[in-house]
């Protein structure tokens, strides 16, 4: 079986351009928001599963993938900007949304500035509570990058790594052959700016995303991994009190679930979208 593939768009925002690659129009237009040190084509096992039934579109953000690498801009606010813009610019509204970790965390704020942008949203792991750079779930890395000789040499990396190692073989494959770059001595690197993990920009924004949940009048799903359900404690009871809050945990997977697990995702991002009934654990 021929696998899908998306097509590679750029679009002109806020003076920078932006890649998107964009699955074909066959229903609601789904939008893909990745977090740190990721790019688009991380969702491409996702996106497979759901481009028949969906518009699926998923974003490089600025300093990720074929997006600009910009110096600055990583904050809260330009992130939201950026895509805001974005949506403007492609004029996109009541779209179903689904970010993970950073991602999720730029949805929800700009969800609560300009709902009319979205249908539902589908959050896999942001922080709930936006404060202290230190408490990221990527925390900040060393400045010296580590590179590989050769994609099959990040490819035996990858399967061998104690988080990465997690991800579904085909997620992996798509990580090291569209996720990559090759550096002019040859050897290969992964598409994310150093810039984008300064956290400078953003060590002065707080944000408690507990009360714009409760606030956002369309319905959310927050999807929570096994191995993480602890740092998500304060959540039952959110979902317990607001009715359009629900709650689903992914049995054996970590914070890339989505990466793990991407039938399991698409699977309960499916039944949310057509309102059937949501399982607490899958």
């Amino acid at each position: 079986m021929v696998k899908s593939k998306p097509k590679e768009r750029f679009v002109r925002v806020r003076d920078i351009n932006l890649r998107y690659v964009d699955w074909g129009d066959n229903g609601p237009t789904l939008l893909l928001l990745h977090g740190s040190m990721r790019t688009s084509r991380s969702w491409d096992a996702m996106a497979r599963l759901l481009h028949d039934r969906f518009h699926v579109i998923a974003l490089d953000a600025r300093g990720h993938g074929d997006s600009d690498w910009t110096q600055r801009g990583y904050g809260y606010s330009n992130l939201i900007e950026d895509l805001k813009g974005f949506c403007d610019e492609l004029n996109l509204k009541s779209m179903i949304a689904v970010g993970h970790s950073l991602g999720g965390e730029v949805l929800t704020l700009l969800a609560e500035q300009c709902p009319a942008l979205f249908d539902c949203l589908v959050l896999l792991e942001p922080r709930v509570l936006i404060d202290r750079p230190e408490d990221r779930t990527e925390p900040q890395r060393p400045h010296r990058r580590r590179t590989w000789s050769s994609r099959e040499d990040l490819h035996g990396f990858l399967k061998q790594h104690r988080t990465a190692g997690r991800w579904r073989d085909d997620v992996i494959l798509d990580v090291v052959n569209h996720e990559t770059m090759e550096l002019p001595d040859g050897r290969i690197d992964i598409k994310w700016s150093p810039d984008s993990m300064n956290h400078d920009e953003s060590h002065r924004e707080h944000a408690d995303l507990k009360p714009v949940f409760r606030a956002l009048n369309m319905p959310i799903l927050f999807v929570v991994s096994e191995l993480r359900v602890s740092n998500f404690r304060d959540l039952p009871p959110l979902a317990s009190e607001t009715p359009n809050f629900h709650l689903t945990t992914v049995k054996n997977t970590d914070h890339n679930m989505y990466m793990e697990r991407p039938d399991a995702v698409a699977s309960v991002i499916s039944d949310f979208v057509n309102d059937r009934a949501l399982p607490e654990i899958i």
